[in-house]
């Protein structure tokens, strides 16, 4: 008899707002099922092919985050199939990484109906994607430069001829994507399904420029990783308690050379996908057991979630979020885990300021 296990339905990291190649080293194998776990992958439209933000479907009434509905697809294919593969349609958790964590998009656009049980947010919120493409320049620039424009739309409408830097994001569509997080939380128009949420400490070291011989300004990347990716995730989090709503806060700190070779990349952006999806021997050579551990102890503790959103983590040490509490800290200083005072963040976010409108 197939014995029916928890499903972490993953969707792809990547970004939303240029082109590049997903590492398939995060997420190409399951997170073994020795430990209870079915990762089902999903990848989905990203940048001008999720987000086109078209001037005609602008028009026409039709301008949607078409990104944000293939997770919807993902997660309806998922629970009429999964049964067939072992797993349990109860203890389906839907989680993402970077752009990925626009399923917290997902978490508003469907209250009611969320089909999931939980949420896991790495990196991204809803505080993140703030569309500045206001008169839908990017998508008229390539059009032209492939031969695909309307040329009739292109008379009429002068601001389809302004061209501007090539970036795609989640537009408000009020389908997928509303205008005022703040409020919609408060007045609780979002599934409030528990949640896992953190970020890395130095999420900007592997998204800069490369400085070449002037060398790195550690200051920038650090004041970065918080205003783009710890200050919104704790934002975040705390108007989810506002809502009533459990979230249980995370932060990254390990460091191991497999992953991050050089000695000021530290805790990076996505470089904590490796040791969850117990990738980390096929990055850089052999790991250590400290790294070994920190993976086994990430992975047992989120089949814990899955398995119990609610009282899963609190059982196993991890308090949910609240102003004066604590969070998970993570592979800080040699160890395993521990618990950090949630205020050292909050503080630091202090004169950061939110980005919800």
């Amino acid at each position: 008899m197939m014995v029916a296990v928890n499903l972490l339905l993953a969707i792809a990291s990547a970004t939303a707002v240029s082109s590049h190649a997903v590492d398939t080293l995060q997420v190409e194998t399951t997170i073994g099922l020795v430990h209870g776990i079915i990762n089902s992958s999903t990848p989905y439209h990203n940048n001008i092919f999720g987000f086109p933000n078209a001037c005609g479907q602008d028009e026409a009434g039709e301008n949607v985050n078409m990104g944000v509905l293939d997770q919807r697809l993902a997660a309806e294919w998922v629970r009429d199939n999964i049964a067939a593969f072992g797993g349990d349609t109860s203890r389906m958790v839907l989680g993402g990484s970077s752009a990925a964590a626009s399923c917290d998009f997902y978490s508003y656009a469907y209250p009611d109906d969320a089909i999931v049980s939980g949420f896991i947010f790495h990196s991204g919120c809803t505080g993140h994607g703030v569309n500045t493409d206001l008169a839908h320049t990017n998508f008229t620039f390539v059009a032209e430069h492939l031969g695909c424009v309307d040329l009739s739309l292109k008379r009429n409408s002068s601001i389809c001829r302004n061209t501007g830097q090539l970036k795609w994001t989640t537009v408000i569509d009020k389908i997928t994507k509303f205008e005022n997080y703040t409020k919609r939380t408060l007045a609780g128009k979002y599934s409030k399904l528990p949640a896992i949420e953190g970020a890395n400490a130095n999420e900007e070291a592997s998204l800069i420029t490369w400085p070449g011989p002037a060398g790195l300004n550690m200051t920038y990347i650090h004041e970065k990783s918080l205003s783009v990716y710890i200050c919104p995730a704790v934002h975040h989090t705390s108007l989810r308690f506002q809502g009533d709503s459990l979230t249980f806060f995370y932060f990254n700190e390990a460091n191991f050379s497999s992953i991050s070779p050089r000695p000021w990349e530290g805790a990076y952006h996505t470089s904590e996908l490796p040791l969850l999806f117990g990738t980390w021997e096929d990055y850089g050579g052999p790991g250590t057991s400290v790294e070994a551990s920190v993976s086994g102890h990430w992975q047992d503790v989120y089949l814990e979630f899955m398995k119990d959103p609610v009282r899963g983590l609190p059982r196993h040490g991890w308090p949910a979020f609240g102003p004066n509490g604590s969070a998970k800290l993570m592979g800080a200083n040699g160890g395993v885990s521990q618990l950090m005072d949630i205020s050292i963040l909050q503080d630091e976010c202090a004169g950061i300021p939110e980005t919800y409108g």
